[in-house]
């Protein structure tokens, strides 16, 4: 991807709709190179469910050199974890995530709550039971689920920037109803 300061390219697949409570990604990235990391605000990598009232969008983030994050729905906002992030450049990194839901719950702001179970990153795996609320599906949106993978270019630069990940080896489970 190549833009201007804060500039963001997000590809999706979707898989289909689903009743599924329990959700898995599990793929490899790599950072060529060539990219300048400083140009990297965050490398995004997503696992959405959307059921009608609600949309469960369990957004991760590798927050260049910080930390990993998480994302609350409902409030629209990044939360830090205490698990530090900076992926080493040409280096396949192994992501998994694990996270799910329980039908008929709203007990997070009145929505459900979308559970972060745990995150591996090349074999060193981290348990988070982190819950936030889910939020209501926007109009016009049908029930569907799969995954995103974003990447953000930083604001430092101030000028245009090319930034790039290479993604493969994408399996994603959904597990239950």
């Amino acid at each position: 991807m190549t833009g201007p300061a804060w500039t963001n390219f997000l590809a999706w697949d979707k898989i289909g709709a689903t009743n599924a409570t329990y959700f898995n990604s599990d793929f490899w990235v790599t950072i060529p190179t060539a990219v300048d990391p400083a140009n990297i605000q965050a490398l995004e990598y997503d696992i959405f469910a959307f059921n009608s009232p609600y949309e469960y969008m369990w957004g991760s983030e590798c927050v260049s050199n910080a930390f990993w994050q998480i994302w609350d729905e409902l409030h629209g906002q990044w939360i830090n974890t205490t698990l530090a992030c900076s992926l080493s450049q040409n280096v396949a990194h192994h992501i998994q995530w694990w996270v799910h839901r329980v039908d008929g719950d709203t007990s997070c702001d009145g929505y459900p709550c979308m559970w972060y179970d745990m995150l591996g990153v090349d074999g060193v795996y981290t348990q988070f039971e982190i819950a936030h609320p889910a939020g209501p599906i926007p109009a016009g949106w049908s029930n569907n689920s799969g995954l995103n993978f974003q990447l953000d270019i930083s604001g430092a630069p101030e000028k245009t920037a090319t930034i790039l990940e290479y993604i493969k080896t994408v399996n994603f489970t959904e597990i239950g109803d």
